[in-house]
């Protein structure tokens, strides 16, 4: 019996696009629709290529090429886009940095350069991560649990992206990957939220305590 475990394990997505739309209803942050789009692309364009890894359905436009370079260009943007949401790149920085970003990803799939694309996204998140250090820093202290959460399950999707190439099963990794990344997708976008929510209420109070003086 198929199980279709390379595609079902896409389930796991709904969790960080209903965060994006979630903050969205309650904090009206655009950058929040960004990210929701960049999640709800990247989830359609990796169903349509890995239809291709079961015989018994056909790959849409019958254009594996096509599905392909979608599957990796928006996967690396999307995963990039996020950790600038996640770690609050201001608006409208974030818009052209993502931009900018995925311009060089796609030039970098187009051109066949596969580990200088994988070296600028960890570089990406590397450097978003030392400017936003402020931001990292408090993520792990008032909420380590969800930023725990995030680095293992992070670090997991890591290894499991890169654990074919050592031999392991193509099969049983991706999926791994598919619900480990999503994973660290909605815990970061769940601490954004919450340190959103700590911004406004502290500006509510504030207006609160300066309209009775």
């Amino acid at each position: 019996m198929q199980l279709y475990w390379i595609l079902t394990s896409h389930i796991v997505s709904i969790l960080p696009i209903g965060q994006c739309l979630w903050t969205f209803k309650n904090h009206k942050t655009y950058d929040s629709l960004l990210t929701f789009l960049h999640l709800a692309f990247t989830v359609f364009f990796s169903i349509c290529y890995h239809t291709d890894d079961y015989s018994d359905i056909e790959v849409p436009l019958n254009s594996r090429p096509v599905w392909t370079i979608l599957d990796h260009w928006s996967s690396s943007i999307c995963i990039v886009e996020g950790a600038f949401y996640g770690l609050k790149v201001r608006e409208p920085v974030i818009y052209i940095m993502s931009y900018a970003s995925g311009t060089i990803l796609l030039f970098l799939k187009v051109a066949d350069q596969k580990f200088v694309s994988h070296f600028y996204v960890f570089l990406s998140i590397f450097l978003t991560i030392i400017f936003k250090y402020r931001i990292t820093l408090k993520y792990f202290k008032k909420y380590y649990i969800r930023s725990l959460i995030a680095l293992s399950c992070g670090s997991i999707a890591t290894y499991s992206i890169y654990a074919p190439n050592f031999g392991y099963d193509y099969v049983t990794w991706h999926p791994i990957w598919h619900t480990c990344i999503f994973i660290t997708s909605f815990m970061t976008n769940s601490l954004r939220h919450s340190y959103d929510k700590e911004l406004l209420d502290k500006a509510e109070y504030t207006r609160a305590a300066s309209d009775s003086i």
